[in-house]
């Protein structure tokens, strides 16, 4: 039986001419989970004073903002070369799963995301120690990384 232990984010794509793959820690916080409504609504008066509302349903666009503190989502500057590769791909749209480590196919969700450059930064990451900062081992915060859920590659 798998444990959260077992569990971690994995942001990949594997569009023509590009391959990324970062794997994020688990404990990363989705910190807009619960605040996606689907429904949008808007409301206003015609000219004669009746009251007009127009309502649908959103197809995409569901903010996720996946958010570190500093005792906690620390990733190698190996993970945010590529984290910052990604961001820096424009038009990229990526997988973001929440995965076992142990068990590939176990995943507890997937999303087709891409980064919100509107909102920037989109990836906002920073050194925990200022001497090692071009060490291969050295270690960085994950202040957020800024994604929005859209249509899959090619639809």
């Amino acid at each position: 039986m798998a444990v959260y232990d077992d569990y971690h984010y994995k942001l990949y794509t594997a569009v023509p001419q590009s391959v990324f793959t970062v794997d994020l820690p688990k404990d990363l916080q989705w910190t807009d989970e619960f605040t996606w409504n689907a429904v949008e609504q808007s409301v206003g008066y015609s000219l004669t004073g009746s009251l007009l509302i127009e309502e649908g349903v959103k197809q995409k666009g569901r903010y996720i903002t996946l958010a570190g503190m500093d005792n906690m989502a620390w990733i190698t500057r190996e993970q945010g070369t590529v984290l910052l590769a990604m961001a820096n791909s424009a038009g990229l749209i990526m997988k973001l799963e929440f995965t076992n480590r142990l068990a590939p196919f176990d995943v507890l969700f997937s999303y087709d995301v891409m980064f919100r450059h509107f909102e920037a930064p989109a990836v906002d990451i920073r050194r925990i120690q200022h001497w090692d900062q071009y060490e291969t081992g050295a270690y960085y915060i994950v202040n957020s990384i800024k994604l929005m859920e859209t249509l899959p590659y090619g639809v």
